[in-house]
Formats: structure tokens, C-alpha cells, sequence
């Protein structure tokens, strides 16, 4: 879940980008069923500000849920719809660390989507990913 929540957010390159500081604070929330729910690294560490880039690499809870919660879990959704993700999903922040159930063709069919659908954007330069027999991100182009 946690890419496509990144995912989500380069699609739209005025708002986002790489480069974008993400805070990675303690976050408090209050669930639906009313008991409260604070997302954590999976060092218990938070380090401030960080960069989108750095937070998608190091899978940094916190701050996957905050841009998660800034892009909209309605949008992430959107996202996880066109890479194939056909089970139930609902659109609530734990979402984006992976509060879902899926099965296998979903989570097959979203990594064969992924190429098709992703475009990153790094610090003023596109690149475009395929993935090869060996499921390895290769850039093909570069701008």
C-alpha cells in the first residue's frame, strides 16, 4: 500500500515531488470505533522533517500516512483501483500501511500494473520504469 500511496502523490507534480519535506512527528488519531491509534516507525524513531524520496525508501511509517492522509485515502484508493486491486477496500488511514485485505491475484495484478501506471518524477527529471523477467525497476529513459 505504501507505494501507492507515493504513487498518488508524484501524480501530481505541482503538489509533490521527491523533494517534498514530509514530517515525521508523532501522530495521534482517533479511530472510528473511537480507541486511539498512533502510527510508528518501525524503529520507534521520528526524525523531523524528511524527504519524500527518503521517507518512500526507508518505508517510514509516519510519514507515509501523513501525505496518505494529505493526498486523500479516497484517492489512494483511486490509485490501487487502476492497478488492478479489485477487493474491498476502505478508505481510512491505516490504509496506507497496508490495513487491507487482499488477495493474491490483487497484489499479482498490482505489481504488473505498476510500470504502466507509475511515472516518477526525481528532482526536475522524469524516469520510466518497466519491470523486467527478473522483477527488476529498470529506468529506460531519462530527461
Amino acid at each position: 500500500m505504501k507505494p501507492a500511496v507515493y504513487l498518488t502523490a508524484l501524480m501530481q507534480p505541482e503538489r509533490y515531488t521527491t523533494a517534498t519535506m514530509l514530517a515525521d512527528t508523532p501522530l495521534h488519531m482517533r479511530a472510528g470505533d473511537g480507541r486511539n491509534w498512533s502510527p510508528e516507525n518501525y524503529d520507534r524513531q521520528f526524525r523531523g522533517q524528511v524527504l519524500l524520496f527518503d521517507a518512500l525508501v526507508h518505508s517510514y511509517n509516519v510519514p507515509t500516512v501523513r501525505l496518505g492522509l494529505d493526498v486523500g485515502p479516497e484517492r489512494v484508493v483511486e490509485t490501487l483501483r487502476k492497478l488492478g486491486v479489485q477487493g474491498e477496500l476502505k478508505a481510512y488511514p491505516a490504509l496506507m500501511l497496508g490495513a487491507a485485505d487482499l488477495s493474491l491475484m490483487d497484489v499479482t495484478r498490482c505489481i504488473r500494473r505498476w510500470p504502466r501506471v507509475a511515472s516518477v518524477h526525481r528532482y526536475g527529471r522524469y524516469a520510466r520504469c518497466w519491470m523486467s523477467r527478473a522483477r527488476r525497476c529498470r529506468v529506460i529513459r531519462c530527461r
